[in-house]
């Protein structure tokens, strides 16, 4: 199955700590559409995923190697 436009992160923030990031977003009224979660590509890095007013995907991403 092909992904549509929305599908893919549109950006990608490399942040220091993605639970705090996420929380602080979302008490601002953004719209969490993929809870902080530890990544399955690396278990060292924790993500989750935004979306913006225009519904385009904003990946956060931490890893703890930054830390």
């Amino acid at each position: 199955k092909d992904m549509e436009v929305h599908d893919k992160p549109a950006l990608v923030l490399a942040v220091d700590d993605v639970d705090k990031d996420c929380a602080a977003f979302k008490v601002a009224g953004a719209e969490v559409a993929h809870e902080p979660q530890v990544a399955p590509w690396l278990p060292d890095v924790r993500w989750a995923m935004l979306r913006d007013t225009e519904d385009n995907l904003i990946l956060l991403e931490s890893s703890k190697e930054a830390l």
